[in-house]
């Protein structure tokens, strides 16, 4: 190899780490639906300063994984730089911390699945866009409910989930005299990442300003429906002050304020409102499923997120299709003798 080679080999190796850095970051910022570094480095702090503190450790090590398997197996480089292929792994980090207990199986299982979700995004992308945390979704409830089994039948007792006996079904909106409704707000955008602390949800909701200012409103306008709604089911108030009843309905809203952002503000907050009602629908839904599985449907995670936002995509889709369909007939009947 001649000089002009190694130097050339140097600099190629030199770079390779700042753009694989920069990919990464792409990816935690992708969770909020942005590329922005400074974002990302944002929340990675929220990260640290949230519960469970294995968080931090296992969204890194998701990251990592989702991103270096999708870089070595050459996975659609330009989704990669954008940090597509990267965030479902750092959910899938942020998901086992909470619903594993064991900090070693969390950090092996997050290591393997997180580079699976890259792959699993790669194939669903061929048929459904946008897809969302949907190869999150199903990479991480999987895993879980196979470790849960495990567990059972190695003696020992799993997680009976979050949704045993929730709700009484009876609006009391009387228990917003005892709750810290701006708290519950805040703590609904930390669960984005799934973890609990008010410093976590501002920090985030910082994150998401660098990025976009009217979508950090829409964020909290979002996590505060969700709580409102929570009351409004007979939630649980300790469940509502944790941000368990808003994070989707942050996140809906959030993508809405990013999808429609040409539309006017009015329309926008009014579709996210909608959105993050229909999103603790399906979560209140879910938690019932939760309750009946007996623990091994472990929790909602982003699935009323990834529902919500397809029927968004749904109706977009039938409403230019009823606009071509008129607008044939408005050529056919012009060129009728």
């Amino acid at each position: 190899m001649s000089a002009t080679d190694e130097s050339g080999a140097e600099g190629a190796s030199a770079s390779l780490v700042p753009e694989f850095v920069v990919d990464g970051l792409s990816g935690v910022s992708q969770v909020c639906f942005v590329k922005n570094s400074g974002s990302a480095l944002l929340f990675l702090v929220a990260i640290l300063l949230g519960l469970p503190r294995a968080a931090l450790v296992l969204s890194i090590f998701g990251c990592l994984s989702s991103t270096g398997v999708a870089a070595c197996l050459g996975l659609d480089r330009d989704a990669r730089k954008e940090g597509m292929l990267g965030y479902n792994g750092v959910l899938v980090g942020c998901s086992f911390a909470v619903f594993i207990e064991n900090f070693l199986l969390s950090l092996l299982l997050t290591i393997f699945c997180a580079g699976i979700s890259a792959v699993v995004f790669v194939g669903i992308s061929r048929i459904l866009k946008p897809q969302l945390t949907l190869a999150f979704n199903l990479v991480s409830l999987v895993t879980i409910c196979c470790v849960h089994v495990w567990i059972e039948q190695h003696g020992g007792s799993h997680p009976q989930g979050h949704g045993k006996g929730v709700f009484t079904w009876r609006s009391d909106f009387s228990m917003l005299a005892g709750m810290n409704l701006p708290l519950a707000t805040l703590n609904g955008v930390a669960q984005m990442f799934f973890v609990t602390s008010v410093y976590s949800g501002v920090l985030i909701t910082l994150g998401i300003y660098l990025a976009s200012p009217f979508s950090a409103l829409a964020s909290l306008i979002g996590s505060c429906v969700g709580a409102l709604w929570g009351v409004g089911c007979g939630g649980r108030a300790s469940e509502i002050q944790d941000g368990l009843f808003g994070y989707n309905a942050a996140l809906i809203a959030l993508w809405i304020s990013l999808r429609y952002r040409s539309q006017s503000y009015r329309l926008v907050i009014l579709l996210a409102s909608c959105g993050a009602s229909a999103a603790t629908a399906v979560y209140v839904g879910l938690r019932v499923v939760v309750t009946m599985s007996g623990g091994y449907f472990p929790a909602a995670l982003t699935v009323p997120l990834v529902s919500v936002a397809l029927c968004f995509v749904a109706i977009e889709e039938l409403s230019a299709m009823a606009k071509s369909l008129q607008s044939r007939e408005c050529t056919d009947t012009n060129l009728e003798p």
